[in-house]
């Protein structure tokens, strides 16, 4: 690739490439920032004469990036970051921001979370509007997290992330079986646990969870009845059924006290739950300070 003349390209041409990057669509970028699709194909069309490189090809009716459109994205989204970075001030008074605190979770730990942050929120800033969105599935964490312009979001750890996203360990579980004891006794065996039928927490992703991966070692497949997209649908489902659910432990001091209990048939790992945030986001005063929020309701 020949010399790049920086002095062509500013923070808005990158903003809208990596807004075609993420959207995988000219006119879905355009909408989401307010400008014409002709707009948005110019500034491609001038990026791509500065880079001397095509940024994206025709796929059926829609684009794909190429390969140096993916290469060129983390780059320019580290560039935008330190740019933004600059022109935020190093103070931030929470007092005076009209915005909304905006986070991200799903099932078991928005049942556990969600009224500890709008507490310690509250205890800061008396009440600071805390809007909670059910995240669904994880499995392209990133896309979603910008598709949802969240400051942050808590989900169990992932195997590995995306390098332009941020993670620190908000709190830990264990795994318990849930069961009504109404209608049922409690799972002692793994065969026991292999013939009952399950309720599940279904955010539509395609990722195997741990009591799957656990199961198969077994050569156990567990019979799931039901699936739902949130803990409180899940206890409604479940009261006066012989259902189980497996679930995060801490769930039994909330939502789910009017069930019983028991420990899980086979060894389970702990549950970690992490904070995510954007690496655009990391130096943000107003971002640090949400994470720190956050952060200080689970450590004290």
């Amino acid at each position: 690739m020949t010399k790049i003349d920086v002095s062509q390209i500013n923070g808005q041409t990158l903003r809208v490439f990596l807004m075609v990057f993420d959207e995988v669509s000219v006119s879905q970028a355009a909408l989401k920032l307010g400008v014409s699709q002709s707009s948005v194909s110019h500034t491609l069309e001038k990026l791509r004469g500065i880079l001397g490189v095509e940024l994206f090809q025709k796929s059926g009716r829609g684009i794909v990036p190429t390969s140096a459109a993916t290469r060129f994205a983390p780059q320019i989204r580290q560039i935008l970051a330190d740019l933004e970075a600059l022109g935020e001030s190093e103070s931030y008074a929470p007092q005076t921001d009209p915005r909304p605190i905006v986070i991200a979770m799903n099932g078991g730990a928005m049942a556990v979370a969600a009224r500890e942050i709008q507490t310690a929120v509250w205890s800061e800033v008396p009440n600071k509007r805390v809007t909670i969105r059910e995240l669904g599935a994880r499995d392209n964490l990133e896309e979603t997290i910008n598709r949802m312009d969240l400051d942050a979001a808590i989900v169990p750890r992932l195997n590995s992330y995306v390098n332009t996203l941020r993670t620190t360990t908000l709190y830990e579980d264990t795994s318990a079986v849930f069961y009504d004891s109404t209608m049922r006794g409690p799972i002692t065996t793994v065969e026991d646990y292999g013939a009952a039928h399950h309720i599940v927490l279904d955010f539509g992703g395609r990722t195997k969870s741990t009591v799957e991966q656990r199961l198969e070692e077994f050569a156990i497949r567990r019979q799931v009845t039901v699936g739902v997209p949130n803990v409180w649908l899940l206890a409604e489902a479940m009261r006066n059924t012989p259902l189980i659910a497996t679930l995060p432990a801490k769930l039994h001091d909330g939502v789910m006290a009017e069930f019983a209990t028991s420990a899980t048939p086979f060894s389970m790992p702990d549950i970690s739950f992490d904070l995510i945030w954007h690496l655009r986001q990391e130096n943000s005063p107003r971002n640090r300070w949400i994470r720190s929020v956050i952060q200080r309701c689970f450590t004290e």
